[in-house]
């Protein structure tokens, strides 16, 4: 057993592809391979050009901005740990023009590097080094840093030449660069055989790595030439190979392979006992060196991986599609968050999990059952009874959980909507007296913000993108009803509370559904906007916590100034507390309800007849410029249906998700014939879609002359038809059930009442067969809703 060396824990880990063989920015997923480094960071950041002559294009792309894939590895990793961050750049490529050239599309940050690792001597991994250390010296230079050098730690067995034998004949490789060469450049050379630790113990570079497996024999044919000798002899064991590893805090061994010419179940073997067994192997990146393997040898070695049990592999360089198809179909859970991840950045979710239901058994059909990262098991379902029993007949047992909580506490903390048991509870007490009829059948907040809106609408039948506009007022009224004052994004569109607060949903679910792998996710721009949020929210909360109780009591006996933010801050002096139930309340309130309503533009623009029939009933109610009450709007009957029918195609929260707090069961799924309880097991997942349910055609009723198809919007359906329990749940349900439905189907209404009272008809000006359903954290239509309104000539000030 080595000695044990003093690697720390790091908090985070990010890691940047610059070079790999694979790229592959285009293809959605790959069918039949597993090419995920090729999908790491290889698509260009690019650079801004000048775009005015056209049209509504954002970006132009360029060829040049294009990265290159090349037959060599290359990884730019930072480590953080509290306030201290540092960078390590491992291997370099095969030559400096790929290094160069990607290094500057990807922007990495060289100014940041303080060591280079050669994994070993190969021209491949060495080849863009001499570059890369100018590159370095060069960007701390620009950067104003006084300190411009760079180690590089090399092993000090550097052949003259490496070479493979085939047959007779011996193929040179290319030199890599000389000890002389690279010092020449201005780099500080740190020779190592053995194992040690670098940038305070942060990183651990092994040393020779022992070979224990029966199968693993090194690089066949390899030889090696040392001027001294001037002869060749056989190198099969490449002994000056050397991964790089990091501990990752909460999970575990994080290992960097150049070739894995050692083997990847060695080098993985070692890694482990390197801290004495102690801490798990949580991720193997890099090259794995099975492309010229037999296939007796790629499956022992996927198999013993497996054995190691790591929760993710991100195999490259010289790993080859054959172990890549091997290791996708023995260990699938690293292709299915990768793939997940890239349906999200490219909005195919909703057809993403779509198909997930086509692996579910012919017993099971709404069920499908998959073990993510080896020990994770995640069930996902569209099934009512399902349903039923996590939100409401086993809900005990059911929560957000210890992961969900910690992914999402930067963004909305110990809040409502992360957290279980008296948490829950009591963060739930305190918020609902703000949502009863009360508070909201006061509607004229809706009335100022629908009124601003309205004239920002385009002139009659000049098209608008109506989504921007939903999205802003929502904004406005929920930040005036939370705060007492809103944002006012509709007079101010760029104010930079709106751009952060996108920025990080967006990073949020991608980080979601990456699990694991989203360690390895930068989280600059993340971090940016949570600062910016926090900058907004807090100095209304301090505020708030100013005012001494006196005061605060003498507010909530006035209705038009007391907030939410005044019956947080009697119920607690904690400003963090506060800032989280307001951010979570922002959160739902702005984006579900905004999300709705451009759904329903979007349909009532492609239905003319039901958007006349609407607006008949809201005129016969209230004439075309009374502003109605919140009983009026309760009382509109195909309003409740239209709303209802968006509700049903288009669920606001498409995807949810509860951790087994506790062992439990579910109603179905168990069992040959899928009929009797499913077990689950504490730290359990079940993902559960509204979206998936509200769509499945066997939960409704015949196509028929009374009963449309259930994919077609048709408010009339709701006349006759009433959906069973659990099979319809645009709000969630159970005791979780959303606490502002009602503020929320309040607004929708409103806003909807006194478009249609000011406007005659609507044209859909967007692309016909483009839409989407885009799914973030809510669904949006993914192009827009690009309308033209044409208003009525009887309607003055409506």
């Amino acid at each position: 057993m080595p000695r044990s060396l003093p690697l720390v824990e790091v908090d985070s880990l990010e890691a940047l592809v610059i070079i790999d063989n694979e790229l592959d920015p285009m293809s959605p997923a790959p069918p039949d391979t597993v090419q995920v480094t090729g999908l790491m960071q290889h698509l260009a950041t690019g650079s801004p050009h000048k775009l005015h002559d056209r049209g509504d294009a954002s970006k132009e792309m360029r060829m040049e901005d294009i990265c290159c894939s090349a037959h060599g590895l290359s990884i730019l990793v930072t480590a953080t740990k509290g306030d201290i961050k540092h960078s390590l750049l491992f291997d370099l490529g095969p030559e400096e023009a790929v290094f160069e050239r990607n290094a500057k599309r990807l922007r990495a940050d060289l100014s940041s590097v303080e060591v280079i690792q050669l994994s070993h001597w190969h021209r491949d991994h060495s080849g863009g080094m001499l570059k890369a250390i100018q590159m370095i010296r060069e960007a701390k230079e620009e950067k104003g840093l006084s300190d411009t050098g760079v180690v590089v730690d090399l092993h000090p067995s550097r052949p003259d030449y490496r070479g493979l034998g085939i047959g007779d004949n011996i193929i040179s490789l290319q030199a890599d660069p000389t000890f002389e060469e690279i010092e020449k450049v201005g780099a500080t050379i740190d020779k190592h055989s053995e194992a040690h630790t670098v940038l305070d113990d942060m990183f651990l570079i092994s040393g020779e790595i022992p070979r224990v497996t029966p199968y693993e024999h090194g690089l066949k044919g390899a030889m090696r030439f040392d001027k001294e000798d001037g002869d060749w002899f056989s190198d099969e064991m490449i002994a000056d190979e050397r991964f790089l590893m990091c501990n990752l805090k909460g999970k575990g061994i994080v290992m960097f392979t150049g070739c894995s010419h050692a083997g990847v179940v060695n080098s993985s073997k070692h890694a482990l006992s390197l801290l004495k067994g102690s801490t798990p192997l949580h991720a193997v990146v890099g090259g794995f060196h099975l492309a010229m393997s037999e296939e007796s040898h790629m499956e022992s070695a996927v198999s013993d991986l497996r054995k190691l049990d790591p929760a993710v592999l991100l195999p490259g360089h010289c790993t080859g599609w054959r172990a890549k198809f091997i290791i996708e179909t023995q260990m699938p859970a690293p292709r299915f968050v990768l793939d997940a991840a890239k349906a999200h950045h490219e909005n195919r979710l909703l057809k993403f999990y779509d198909d997930i239901f086509r692996y579910a058994t012919s017993a099971c059909p709404n069920c499908v059952e998959l073990n993510i990262f080896g020990n994770r098991r995640y069930l996902i379902t569209r099934e009512p009874e399902h349903c039923k029993a996590v939100l409401t007949g086993n809900f005990a047992d059911f929560g957000k959980g210890p992961i969900f909580h910690e992914l999402w506490r930067p963004f909305l903390g110990d809040s409502i909507f992360t957290t279980d048991g008296k948490q829950w509870s009591d963060s739930r007490h305190l918020i609902r007296p703000m949502f009863l009829k009360d508070r909201i059948s006061d509607l004229d907040i809706f009335e100022r913000h629908a009124q601003t809106m309205m004239e920002l609408f385009g002139g009659p039948g000049e098209p608008f993108d109506l989504v921007d506009l939903f999205y802003r007022m929502t904004l406005d009224v929920t930040t005036e009803f939370l705060l007492g004052n809103g944002i006012n994004s509709l007079e101010n569109p760029k104010a930079e509370f709106v751009q952060a607060f996108a920025d990080v949903q967006r990073i949020q679910m991608l980080v979601t559904i990456m699990g694991p792998l989203s360690c390895f996710y930068p989280r600059g721009q993340y971090k940016r906007g949570i600062k910016v949020i926090d900058d907004f929210v807090l100095p209304f909360v301090h505020r708030a916590l100013s005012l001494p109780d006196d005061e605060l009591e003498k507010l909530t006996k006035s209705e038009k100034s007391f907030t939410f933010l005044h019956a947080l801050a009697r119920y607690t002096r904690d400003p963090k507390m506060i800032r989280d139930q307001v951010i979570s309340v922002l959160l739902a309130g702005r984006d579900t309800t905004a999300a709705t309503l451009s759904w329903a533009f979007y349909e009532l623009s492609h239905y003319p007849e039901v958007y006349a029939k609407l607006r008949r009933e809201i005129l016969e109610t209230l004439g075309p410029t009374q502003a109605p009450t919140y009983e009026n709007l309760k009382s509109m009957t195909y309003l409740k249906h239209t709303l209802n029918e968006v509700l049903r195609l288009y669920p606001a929260v498409p995807y949810n998700i509860r951790f087994a707090l506790a062992d439990s069961t579910l109603p179905t799924g168990g069992g040959p014939n899928g009929d009797l309880p499913l077990s689950i097991l504490k730290g359990d997942g079940v993902i559960y879609s509204a979206v998936a349910m509200h769509r499945r055609r066997d939960l409704y009723p015949p196509v028929s002359e009374g009963f449309p198809d259930p994919a077609i919007f048709c408010p009339d359906r709701w006349y006759t038809w009433k959906p069973k329990p659990w099979q319809y749940i645009p709000f969630n349900g159970g005791p979780r059930i959303c606490i502002g439905q009602n503020f929320a189907l309040a607004e929708m209404s409103y806003v909807m009442v006194r478009i249609l009272q000011r406007y005659e008809r609507l044209e859909y000006k967007g692309d016909w067969e483009e839409q989407f359903h885009k799914a973030d954290l809510v669904g949006t239509p993914g192009h827009g809703v690009k309308v033209a309104f044409y208003p009525s000539t009887n309607v003055k000030g409506a």
